[in-house]
């Protein structure tokens, strides 16, 4: 079962980014250009708190497997989104969660979410159970760069690839304009990536 999910900065990462001290470097001089610089170190800060579950929220996510159709969750009420996705996998029997960068960002966002939100953790997602990954097919070589993204991955297996061009950095804009459907298309088309790149692997 793919796994895929979107975020989006929370309130502690405003609060965070407010209360931090910002500098632009020492030989701006002009006011505007430092002003102007301050305000990209702001933005730059928000855009990353949104890739760590103690400053990002959960926005989607989908879940695409070889026998079942795609299913998918979105909202900005991000406790109701996870206790269905919790909900679903629970009842799918025989079934275990798999994704691209899943173990090193999308399992510990969910697992941490959830717990800010006070909910179970399913036991599929405990660490004592096998969480599988689509980076540990290829491996990680910082000689070649070889860890790739997922649109690195279909580009080279020919794959389809990601919806009209869209990307993470993409989500928050989805969002905040209200265009829920077709964040839940972005989601569900990585993990329907995903899902080719594993079966071309198993088979």
């Amino acid at each position: 079962m793919m796994i895929d999910i979107e975020t989006i900065p929370n309130q502690k990462a405003e609060a965070m980014v407010a209360a931090r001290e910002y500098t632009a470097p020492a030989n701006y001089k002009d006011p505007e250009k430092i002003t102007s610089n301050i305000s990209e170190q702001r933005r730059k800060d928000i855009e990353r708190a949104a890739l760590h579950w103690t400053t990002g929220q959960i926005v989607c996510i989908s879940c695409v497997s070889e026998f079942t159709p795609a299913v998918v969750w979105s909202g900005l009420d991000e406790r109701k989104v996870i206790f269905g996705f919790f909900e679903y996998l629970q009842s799918c029997n025989g079934y275990y969660p798999c994704g691209k960068s899943f173990k090193n960002f999308d399992l510990p966002f969910i697992v941490g979410r959830a717990m800010v939100h006070k909910l179970a953790i399913p036991g599929k997602l405990k660490i004592n159970n096998v969480i599988a990954d689509i980076d540990d097919i290829f491996g990680v070589s910082a000689r070649s760069n070889q860890h790739a993204s997922l649109a690195d991955y279909a580009f080279a297996l020919d794959i389809p690839g990601k919806l009209d061009g869209l990307d993470g950095s993409n989500v928050a804009e989805l969002v905040s304009t209200g265009k829920w459907g077709l964040l839940e298309k972005y989601c569900i088309r990585d993990s329907e990536i995903a899902n080719e790149i594993l079966n071309r692997y198993l088979v």
